[in-house]
């Protein structure tokens, strides 16, 4: 996964996707731009720059990467490796409609302040599981994605 940091005359922005509602892991979900690592991959940061360029055109020569968050594995036992990036602006991003319903923009002061997140649970497969929302406006950012910006607001607020 990539958290792509984005200059903004606004201050800092995260890139985020709105899943496509006929996916078949997490349709309609809100997530960060990345994915699985494929064969032809060198590694868990290849396949995040991939990923984004494919589902949001954001082209890997303008990521700067910052650095890593510890690996984070979901309650669906996927092991996510997020990766910080840096990208100046101007960008274009576009969504690749095969995989993204909508590509978006959330303020980092908003990803960074702890006081916009609730702890909520979920019944799954008989075992009660904890995960975090993001409070957003305009979308549910909830589960592995709000977790994983919980996680980079904890780095930049320590």
């Amino acid at each position: 996964m990539l958290i792509a940091l984005v200059s903004h005359t606004d201050g800092p922005q995260v890139i985020l996707t709105e899943r496509a509602p006929f996916l078949r892991h997490h349709p309609s979900q809100v997530s960060l731009p990345g994915g699985r690592i494929e064969d032809a991959d060198v590694g868990p940061l290849a396949a995040a720059l991939r990923e984004a360029h494919e589902e949001v055109g954001l082209p890997p020569a303008q990521v700067e990467i910052l650095g890593c968050l510890p690996t984070y594995r979901t309650i669906s036992d996927f092991q996510v490796h997020p990766f910080v990036g840096w990208v100046d602006e101007p960008i274009e991003l576009v969504p690749q409609a095969e995989e993204v319903t909508e590509v978006f923009l959330v303020p980092l002061d908003v990803v960074t302040k702890e006081a916009n997140y609730r702890l909520e649970e979920i019944q799954r497969h008989g075992r009660s599981h904890s995960y975090y929302v993001l409070d957003w406006p305009t979308q549910h950012i909830w589960g592995a994605t709000a977790g994983i910006l919980r996680s980079l607001a904890q780095a930049l607020n320590a």
